[in-house]
């Protein structure tokens, strides 16, 4: 991260104001867009016992200036508050193991120079392992559109109730291999009010 001190003085030279001008431009273009690729058990070593643990490969868009060195991948476990980070050169995508299921993770890339001049953050992707998210979307026929992401191979029922006291299943889904499926509850407009859930099935 650059950081300029309050009392810059003026530049004495048009080459140090050229060289200003470009860090700027650096430090504001250089990340890319962060992607979350898919979601998998961490796969244990031989004889080594199975624990409850997950792997994710991110990967992100590559920089268009020429000046490009390298990223770093960031991560924690507070928005915004990366205590890790990790070197991975000029690839676009890694590979973060050891994940433990139910805590959320942040995470974030910068670019950096071959003067180690390191850009802003990218946008930030926020992960839960092993659980199923959903984000629901009403279509103008009064349908709901329910987007899922969790772990990949994983089976959901859905599950709607109209009071949050009794369920019923409507649904069925298998998380493809990018983590994410789709599902459309065709008879939401019938009700007033309609709540959803997902139960993991083995």
């Amino acid at each position: 991260m650059l950081f300029m001190p309050s009392n810059l003085n003026r530049p004495n030279d048009n080459g140090e104001l050229e060289r200003m001008k470009r860090n700027r431009r650096f430090t504001r273009s250089l990340a890319g867009a962060l992607l979350l690729v898919g979601i998998q058990h961490a796969l244990p070593a031989r004889s080594a016992n199975i624990t409850n643990t997950y792997s994710v490969t991110l990967s992100w868009q590559p920089s268009p200036s020429l000046a490009i060195a390298g990223y770093r991948l960031y991560s924690g476990v507070v928005s915004g508050l990366y205590l890790s980070s990790v070197e991975v050169g000029n690839l676009t995508t890694n590979t973060v193991v050891g994940l433990v299921r139910g805590t959320t993770y942040f995470f974030a890339i910068t670019a950096y120079d071959t003067n180690g001049l390191e850009s802003a953050f990218s946008n930030e992707i926020a992960l839960t392992p092993g659980v199923t998210t959903a984000q629901l979307t009403r279509t103008a026929s009064g349908e709901v559109a329910l987007t899922f992401a969790g772990l990949s191979g994983q089976i959901c029922e859905i599950q709607a109730s109209e009071d949050l006291r009794t369920w019923m299943g409507i649904g069925l889904i298998t998380l493809r291999a990018d983590g994410a499926n789709e599902f459309t509850d065709r008879n939401a407009g019938h009700y007033t009010q309609r709540f959803y859930r997902t139960t993991e099935q083995p």
